[in-house]
């Protein structure tokens, strides 16, 4: 069986991004009730090219402005 990945959850205060990006096969990553704040640390996540699940509710990004279009536009697709 080839390296694979259970969904990775990760919560409260999570800022670095450097670590997830590693973890290429990475398909499903939770990061909600955390304290992301920056359009740039999601775009990261750009870089994922397995992920096809991510969740960013409960985070204060979810305020800024151009958020939505980042997440389904660099991330997720």
């Amino acid at each position: 069986m080839k390296d694979q990945l259970l969904p990775l959850i990760i919560t409260d205060t999570f800022k670095n991004f450097q670590i997830i990006t590693k973890y290429k096969n990475l398909r499903v990553l939770y990061l909600h009730g955390n304290a992301i704040d920056k359009i740039q640390d999601i775009k990261k996540l750009s870089s994922l090219p397995q992920l096809r699940n991510l969740t960013l509710h409960g985070n204060p990004i979810e305020q800024a402005k151009g958020y939505r279009q980042v997440y389904f536009t660099k991330v997720i697709f």
